[in-house]
């Protein structure tokens, strides 16, 4: 057993040995190695605290950032498309509106269009009787102008014959 426990010695301070000539190579002394590992430990602590006083609440503020961000993007998106579907029903019910407009302009042009045909026919209807009546009382008129002259050509023509049968004309 203790030559189990100095092959062991030997064994660390074989390591020993090689560890002192790759240190040499590297013109560094024992010192100096102990020195790196103490500041390797020292830099992983510091790493330990860091991580957990400013790198995680760090990572934990970027991805609530993040986060936010997206939730505002997708509720811009939202209300873009909820935009864009009142625009659609808005523009949907002016041409509904105007299209009910079309059909009460076309009614009323078509209740006024009849209204008119109406006033015009009775218009010519007035004007036909007044027409015919002025015709006929013209006729009339003619008729008895005829007549007196036709009455004054007898009278005149029984005086021009008395005239002509006693006793001459001078």
């Amino acid at each position: 057993m203790a030559t189990l426990a100095a092959d062991n010695l030997v064994g660390k301070f074989g390591a020993m040995e090689k560890l002192e000539s790759i240190l040499a190579l590297l013109d560094l002394s024992t010192v100096d190695a102990v020195m790196i590992i103490l500041a390797a430990c020292l830099f992983y602590v510091f790493w330990l605290i860091m991580e957990a006083v400013l790198f995680e609440p760090y990572m934990r503020l970027i991805e609530a950032r993040e986060a936010a961000t997206e939730g505002a993007l997708e509720e811009a998106r939202s209300a873009d498309e909820k935009a864009d579907l009142m625009e659609a029903e808005y523009e949907h019910k002016i041409a509904e509106a105007r299209k009910e407009a079309v059909k009460k302009k076309l009614s009323l042009v078509a209740v006024a269009s009849t209204e008119a045909s109406k006033i015009i026919e009775e218009a010519k209807e007035e004007a036909h009787e007044f027409l015919t009546s002025a015709r006929n009382e013209i006729a009339r008129e003619v008729i008895n102008a005829r007549a007196k002259v036709k009455e004054e050509a007898e009278v005149l023509s029984e005086e021009l014959a008395d005239k002509i049968l006693l006793g001459g004309v001078r």
